[in-house]
C-alpha cells in the first residue's frame, strides 16, 4: 500500500498537519524518532501541554511522544475506535499485534466546519484494517 499517499490525502485538511520530505524538516523532538530506513511523511501539532504534542506519522508508523516516543507500525493495526462524539472526539483507541494504543489529536480540520482531525486519522486507519481483514479472508480461503 503507499503509504504516503495515503496518509497526505485524508490529513491535507487538517490546519495542524505539516507535511515534510527531509528529516530534517521534521520538529526537534521527532528528529530522532524515524529508523535510519524510513522517511517522514509529515506530522501533526497538538497543543504543547496535550497527551502527545507531536504525532509523526512516516511510510512504516504512526510515532507519538512525548518521551519516550510510542510507534504503532501500520501493517500491525488490526482495528481501532474513536471514543467520543463527533463533534468533540479527540482520541482514538489502536490495537495493534502488539497492545493497545491511546493517540490524541485536538484540532479541526481546515474547511470541514467542526469536523476532528482525529477523523482523519480515523479514515487512514480504516483504509488499513479493510486492506488487513480482505488478506486475511483471502488467505484463510485458500487464495481463491
Amino acid at each position: 500500500m503507499m503509504m504516503r499517499s495515503l496518509i497526505v490525502r485524508n490529513m491535507k485538511v487538517c490546519r495542524d498537519f505539516q507535511r515534510v520530505d527531509m528529516r530534517d524538516a521534521l520538529p526537534t523532538a521527532a528528529q530522532f524518532w524515524t529508523q535510519s530506513d524510513e522517511t517522514p511523511v509529515g506530522w501533526y501539532s497538538n497543543p504543547v501541554d496535550s497527551e502527545h504534542p507531536v504525532v509523526l506519522f512516516t511510510e512504516k508508523a504512526l510515532v507519538f511522544g512525548p518521551k519516550p516516543s510510542q510507534r504503532i507500525d501500520w501493517h500491525s493495526i488490526r482495528d481501532y475506535q474513536i471514543e467520543g462524539p463527533k463533534t468533540d472526539a479527540s482520541v482514538v483507541h489502536i490495537d495493534t499485534d502488539s497492545g493497545n494504543f491511546r493517540v490524541q489529536m485536538v484540532g479541526k480540520c481546515a474547511d470541514a466546519g467542526n469536523a476532528r482531525s482525529i477523523y482523519c486519522l480515523g479514515m487512514i486507519l480504516k483504509m488499513l484494517v479493510r486492506v488487513r481483514h480482505r488478506s486475511a479472508s483471502h488467505e484463510s480461503s485458500g487464495g481463491n
